[in-house]
């Protein structure tokens, strides 16, 4: 079986070499629910994903060849998203160090476009459908 595949055991009846079955005799079976269609697509991703730099996903060949050392240059890239998150943890930091109250476990951060309802509030409001 292919490692991280979904699987489903069952129960088979074991029979003797005389094709009868003893009494109690069940042993337990592991089957895939995964096709081989599902298992080919499996190791190409995985062969795929180890032909990638881990840090950059380029290309290994490409990227880890000497005449690619100076060849790349970096540039920064503003993520959106990513920088309402980090202003709100630095907001959110600087509230506990000036006495606000912490709220340290499963603090998560999601981040949405101005005028959108915000992610908690959705999950406030499914929530209170869920009651009715």
């Amino acid at each position: 079986m292919f490692h991280g595949e979904p699987d489903v055991w069952r129960q088979e009846v074991c029979h003797d070499r005389g094709g009868h079955v003893p009494s109690r005799r069940v042993r337990w079976v592991q089957e895939s629910v995964w096709t081989e269609r599902d298992r080919a697509f499996a190791v190409a991703l995985e062969l795929h994903e180890r032909s990638l730099c881990p840090g950059c996903g380029n290309p290994v060949d490409e990227a880890w060849s000497p005449d690619a050392y100076d060849a790349h240059q970096a540039e920064p890239i503003s993520c959106g998203p990513c920088r309402a998150i980090e202003r709100g943890r630095h907001l959110y930091d600087e509230s506990v160090r000036n006495g606000g109250k912490a709220r340290d476990f499963g603090l998560h951060w999601s981040a949405h476009r101005h005028g959108e309802t915000p992610l908690s509030q959705r999950l406030r409001d499914a929530s209170r459908k869920d009651d009715l």
